[in-house]
């Protein structure tokens, strides 16, 4: 038996520079670059390890004051984590070389959330899953017209990771006050976010059009301010720079029906209130789609994810969260057929996967859940 087979890699990969990943300095600025573009981006644990790498390094150089990360690639920021490949690992047994792929990711989310210099990311183009985890974890996120953000790991036979347990349930819902209800229906649904929903519920700080990306970079790359002042000339550029999104956010308008909805003490609950509303006609188009997503994910990964989003809103801060996304996740939701089936559906074979383990709600061993 190999040390594959038997769940114990032989490799001991450690952080190092990735080519995928160009790391200048420029002033002040550690100019982080995501050039990973056949796979938009995707993150593997060598490209988690070099980001950690720089971000570690970068905590502690003097020469450095801030961090700005940007992708060479027009249609994607970053596609989160190459879940193929996390598949694959489990379906050939190298589980330890699956977790160990987590562990890095998940501690790289908590290093940005917990980073003592301003961290600034351009999202222009997708940002899914992990990749809102580098991004939407950092202080300062700007997005353009062409951001597209999901979290949709409830369709993979998942969990929502990356930190976002903790970030989700802390989003503006009606009246700017944290709205556990917005998180639990965008974790749940994976329903994609547009700059404008971003911006309207925190997600993102800032917005500014793709077209002036290269000049925001270039004045981020280039500021003057006097010593120990970076934050702050930071937040006034950002501030004095950006703009208002020309469109209005789709999620302002179905804030209060969300809150109805994802209000609710369990999933099928959710599913019901969706269904009387739509029955009555009292919810329009946004309750027929969360509806169809629900019912195309997997009821363990849903009920995973729903405990997720209620551990995540308790948790004190993002490292707490990602030790039980681990828990749940890696160590126990990628373990199950659900996701390495539902991984090869949507990504490989690219239909709608409907034999799920279990079929339902109701027959989801919950006890095994809340005990990760």
């Amino acid at each position: 038996m190999t040390a594959a087979q038997d769940g114990h890699s032989t490799e001991q990969p450690v952080d190092q520079p990735d080519p995928r990943l160009i790391a200048t300095l420029t002033g002040r600025c550690l100019h982080l670059q995501l050039n990973n573009t056949t796979t938009l981006n995707a993150f593997d644990e060598s490209l988690s390890r070099a980001m950690r790498y720089h971000l570690r390094q970068a905590a502690t150089d003097e020469t450095v004051d801030y961090v700005l990360v940007t992708s060479l690639s027009e249609k994607s920021f970053c596609s989160g984590g190459n879940v193929r490949q996390l598949a694959q690992f489990y379906a050939a047994g190298d589980t330890a070389r699956a977790e160990e792929f987590f562990a890095v990711e998940y501690d790289l989310c908590a290093l940005i959330s917990e980073f003592p210099k301003p961290y600034i990311t351009l999202v222009n183009g997708y940002c899914i899953g992990g990749g809102l985890g580098i991004s939407a974890n950092g202080r300062y996120m700007v997005v353009s017209e062409k951001a597209l953000m999901s979290m949709p790991e409830a369709g993979l036979g998942f969990c929502t990771d990356a930190g976002m347990s903790w970030v989700l349930p802390r989003l503006w819902g009606d009246g700017g006050q944290a709205d556990k209800a917005l998180g639990m229906y965008l974790a749940l649904t994976g329903r994609w976010l547009s700059a404008a929903d971003a911006i309207w519920c925190g997600l993102a700080g800032y917005y500014l059009p793709s077209s002036e990306f290269p000049a925001l970079a270039e004045g981020l790359l280039t500021l003057s301010y006097e010593p120990g002042c970076a934050r702050t000339a930071i937040t006034t550029y950002l501030s004095q720079y950006t703009q208002l999104p020309t469109e209005e956010s789709s999620l302002a308008e179905i804030i209060l029906q969300v809150d109805e909805v994802f209000s609710a003490p369990s999933v099928s609950e959710m599913m019901t209130r969706l269904q009387l509303g739509l029955d009555t006609r009292r919810y329009g188009m946004w309750a027929k789609e969360a509806l169809s997503a629900l019912r195309g994910c997997s009821p363990t990964a849903l009920q995973g994810t729903f405990l997720a989003i209620e551990w995540g809103n308790n948790c004190p801060d993002v490292r707490t969260a990602v030790q039980h996304e681990h828990r749940l996740g890696a160590q126990y939701l990628c373990h199950r057929p659900d996701f390495q089936n539902g991984v090869r559906a949507k990504l490989i074979d690219k239909k709608p996967y409907k034999n799920w383990e279990p079929p339902t709600l109701d027959e989801v061993d919950m006890e095994t859940l809340r005990t990760r």
